[in-house]
């Protein structure tokens, strides 16, 4: 059984892992995520009582948390993997030492350093929901200033959103009055001038540097690419059962 809320998620950097870890104050559950170099190679469920962790036990976890991702990222030279045959699961369980994340640190670093020719077109398809509009372009700002082909398409058209859009020179405004997010998506490609159009939930924050590894996902034969979506908090019943009961607890920890 579950821990009931609040849960709370905590990012561990492999190559600066802490002394000693501590659980934060009133959480019931916590979510581990282990990140190389800002990519994310998997995640780890504890209870409070399993703090204060030293070094030792959370390199232990992360071990079991990364070894199969690692193993298969290092055997793939970071190229996309191909699926499971269904009913399969990877069962590599190798342990990752030091020297096999100086390697995998090393093409990821290596990967980020590949740029791509595609152009990509931002769409953001939104509904009424003015303040999440505005915390995403706000996480989009160093897009805007790249001068990113970037849309709003209003699939509800009111003052308020047309207004937060408008606050961000460069980002243009698309009205959708007829309900539905495959319209709002259709409007959207409809006026996009990238080669890619690239949706984002009005409700997300993209990391910095997050789309340029999306664009380095294309190849011959690949038509669609997609993106790792962490959740933001785990606070109320609600998110978790969302982020798990839904299935979206461990996917898309591979490129």
């Amino acid at each position: 059984m579950r821990p009931p809320a609040p849960w709370a998620i905590l990012h561990i950097d492999l190559e600066q892992l802490p002394k000693r870890l501590e659980a934060p104050a009133g959480a019931r559950g916590v979510v581990l995520y282990f990140r190389l170099r800002g990519m994310v190679l998997g995640l780890a469920h504890e209870l409070p009582n399993a703090f204060p962790m030293a070094r030792g036990d959370l390199a232990r976890r992360a071990a079991l948390a990364t070894g199969d991702t690692v193993a298969l990222l290092l055997g793939s030279g970071l190229r996309p993997i191909p699926p499971c045959e269904a009913g399969r699961y990877w069962t590599l369980s190798p342990v990752p030492d030091a020297t096999s994340l100086d390697r995998l640190a090393r093409l990821i670093t290596a990967r980020r350093a590949v740029t791509s020719n595609l152009e990509a077109s931002i769409v953001i398809c939104t509904r009424r929901r003015a303040a999440d509009l505005d915390g995403c372009l706000a996480s989009l700002l160093g897009e805007i200033a790249k001068g990113r082909d970037i849309v709003v398409v209003d699939n509800g058209p009111d003052p308020e959103t047309e207004a937060v859009t408008r606050r961000n020179p460069g980002v243009r405004y698309v009205q959708e009055p007829r309900p539905g997010l495959s319209r709002a998506r259709n409007a959207g490609i409809a006026v996009a001038r990238g080669d890619v159009a690239v949706f984002v939930d009005d409700d997300v924050r993209p990391e910095p540097g997050w789309i340029e590894p999306l664009l380095a996902g294309f190849a011959p034969g690949v038509d669609v690419v997609c993106g790792l979506v962490l959740p933001e908090t785990l606070g109320a019943e609600a998110q978790i059962a969302f982020q798990y009961d839904l299935g979206f607890g461990g996917m898309g920890h591979l490129p």
